[in-house]
């Protein structure tokens, strides 16, 4: 092989490995806590764990990242809109996880969650009690794959004439 040959080929392996390297994907975890989560209505929201009167759910909250979560109830006799918690990154990829309560009791354990990427609705989840005085942590209620870009998470806690739905808003991974 012609030296001028050997040298293209090198060159063209050692910029294929500079690309790969500088495309390296990164995980980018925003805790419920970060300002760079907006909830709407934010009086509806309660910052946890936190003295909180109205609240019905209290798990433990060494489970929870970072000891912290943000919690709701829609209630479709009283919730005037359903209740939204919205992040804007940039990436390709977005995970949300939350504490699920599994009471069918006091509180009612039931999640009917939307998701939303960019005003588009992308996916739902309806996790129903088990009638267990339990939690579950790390729960992994939606994941998503779009096109590399700046998007916007919404993830919406109940429906218009929905059932009542519970949040337990833990953290956001994107990347």
């Amino acid at each position: 092989m012609a030296p001028s040959a050997i040298l293209f080929v090198l060159s063209f392996l050692a910029c294929l490995t500079i690309r790969l390297v500088s495309a390296e994907l990164r995980n980018v975890t925003i805790d419920d806590a970060s300002p760079a989560v907006d909830y709407y209505p934010l009086s509806e929201w309660n910052a946890r764990p936190g003295a909180c009167s109205s609240c019905q759910a209290d798990p433990d909250a060494s489970q929870a990242y970072d000891g912290t979560w943000h919690d709701t109830s829609y209630d479709p006799g009283q919730s005037a809109a359903p209740l939204n918690a919205t992040l804007t990154f940039n990436g390709s990829a977005v995970y949300v996880y939350c504490i699920i309560s599994h009471s069918s009791g006091d509180p009612d354990g039931n999640t009917d969650l939307h998701f939303m990427i960019d005003d588009d609705v992308v996916g739902s989840t309806n996790i129903p009690p088990t009638g267990l005085s339990t939690y579950s942590y790390n729960y992994l209620v939606y994941s998503g794959q779009f096109p590399m870009g700046q998007h916007t998470l919404t993830v919406v806690n109940g429906q218009d004439g929905g059932p009542w739905s519970m949040i337990l808003l833990d953290y956001i991974i994107y990347t």
